[in-house]
């Protein structure tokens, strides 16, 4: 810019940013929002005071930059800027012309604090890999993603069920989207079973009802799908074997009649279930998901979640990270 005799302030600054369309059908601009938006701005003003043109980086981005680069930083005195409230610490770079052997290029020396994903093919090539190792093993895995929000979950996801689809023609495959404020019990479950149960293909709740009930045939397990009418999608009456049931024995029921229909249409076709956006906001529904979890690994069924890093976390989450074969 210099030998163009063009003046210009810069500010960079690395974080999360959220671009996309903002407004109406009949109105809308692309805009491009987040802390780190806000921070660049920041900075590009506190040079333009300087009356100098130049760059203003963050700390950030000071410390994402290779020791081996031909730059150097000067320190600026810490300062603070409109909607942050501690001291911001800023570097001016200047481009030095040093020999660089060209070997130290493929080295980087440097501890990176803050990472985000760029591109997702070689994160799907891993999975890919995963998959196919399962199915010449014939196991089942849980696949468990976890990032901040606004890291592209939902479309390395979406990527992910189209090439299971396109390369499995004899896999099943059932998505669901978990909500973060929904108050329904089981809805993520509803979605998945009601799926997997083709509750759809039936016109009256009885039919769909004898249908499930004949899945169970000859087993015990029959006068507990009561305790399922939430994640079925029905009504069962309530047996008296139900009502002698503790709270924390109705609940292994309710799982155990989850994995039952799993295991049942995971004989001939593998099934794959994958959930977006899921916050263990609902107990109820983490137990059951546990419980799946936990028995996941022992089934020829293959079962991946998609979790959403939020504020309010389980910690039981964590419990079975050891159990399955997670990537993370």
């Amino acid at each position: 810019m210099q030998a163009l005799r063009v003046r210009c302030y810069i500010g960079v600054a690395t974080g999360l940013i959220y671009t996309g369309l903002l407004g109406s059908g009949t109105s809308r601009e692309y805009g491009v929002l987040g802390d780190g938006v806000n921070l660049a701005s920041r900075l590009m003003s506190k040079q333009e005071k300087t009356k100098e043109a130049g760059i203003l980086i963050d700390k950030t981005t000071r410390e994402l930059i290779p020791d081996y680069a031909p730059i150097q930083f000067f320190s600026q005195e810490p300062f603070y800027v409109k909607g942050k409230n501690e001291l911001i610490h800023a570097f001016v770079p200047k481009y030095t012309k040093q020999d660089i052997d060209p070997k130290l290029t493929q080295i980087s020396t440097y501890q990176q604090i803050h990472h985000y994903e760029v591109g997702i093919e070689t994160e799907l090539s891993n999975i890919e890999a995963l998959w196919t190792k399962s199915i010449e093993q014939q196991t089942g895995f849980v696949l468990l993603l976890e990032s901040p929000v606004g890291t592209s979950k939902s479309f390395f996801l979406e990527s992910l069920f189209m090439r299971i689809g396109e390369k499995e023609a004899e896999t099943q495959l059932f998505c669901a989207k978990a909500l973060q404020y929904v108050t329904r019990p089981y809805l993520v479950w509803n979605c998945i079973f009601t799926s997997i149960l083709k509750e759809s293909q039936f016109t009256e709740n009885r039919s769909y009802r004898q249908h499930i009930k004949t899945l169970f045939d000859f087993d015990e397990l029959q006068s507990y799908l009561s305790l399922a009418n939430d994640i079925f999608g029905t009504q069962f009456l309530e047996a008296e074997k139900c009502l002698q049931l503790d709270e924390e024995s109705r609940m292994d029921k309710r799982a155990a009649c989850c994995l039952y229909v799993l295991k049942y249409f995971s004989k001939n076709n593998k099934i794959v279930i994958f959930l977006d956006n899921l916050h263990w906001m609902q107990g109820d529904d983490w137990k059951i998901t546990e419980f799946v979890c936990n028995m996941v690994g022992y089934n020829e069924f293959l079962f991946c979640i998609l979790k959403k890093k939020g504020p309010k976390e389980n910690n039981k989450l964590h419990s079975f990270h050891t159990q399955n074969k997670m990537l993370s």
